[in-house]
């Protein structure tokens, strides 16, 4: 992996992602495809990971993150200590897998977050190349992020930014 160029990074599989057992494979990925191809970079040059490599429940993060907010302020009432999100949860593989890049592509705020730690709106921030520190575990990172392309194809008039951002 550490000879591929960029890591790509979405935030959980989708429907056609979770048949077939690799990421960007239905429509978002066709769309992610294109940007790539127009940014000049062969999808087998690009590491294409997710945040979480299971599909939330109903397929719908927030609820599912709302619901262990919820348990979790019940749990604090009685001491027991909180349940930990997903994105926790799947962390240490997340970070394993982004070990040998320098490069990153981030596509929506759950992976922005994930990779720089920011919450900033991902509309507020899109677009604008993000610096990252080395630490003791992690060399320097510089970080892309920008709209998701499922947001792409339910907002078409964004296909333009989105694929810029790539490029």
């Amino acid at each position: 992996l550490a000879g591929k160029g960029v890591c790509i990074i979405g935030e959980a599989p989708g429907e056609q992602e979770e048949k077939v057992g690799r990421p960007f494979v239905g429509p978002s990925g066709s769309e992610l495809d294109m940007a790539l191809r127009m940014a000049g970079i062969k999808r087998r040059e690009a590491h294409i990971t997710n945040v979480l490599l299971c599909r939330p429940p109903g397929n719908k993060l927030k609820d599912f993150l709302r619901r262990i907010s919820k348990v979790n302020k019940e749990r604090a009432k009685d001491d027991k200590p909180p349940i930990p999100t997903p994105m926790e949860c799947c962390a240490p593989r997340l970070e394993e897998e982004m070990a040998g890049f320098r490069h990153f592509i981030t596509l929506g705020k759950t992976e922005m977050t994930a990779v720089t730690g920011q919450t900033a709106s991902i509309m507020a921030v899109r677009g604008g190349m993000a610096e990252l520190e080395a630490t003791e575990r992690t060399p320097p990172r510089k970080v892309m992020p920008t709209v998701h392309p499922a947001f792409v194809l339910r907002m078409p008039r964004w296909k333009h930014v989105f694929r810029n951002d790539i490029f």
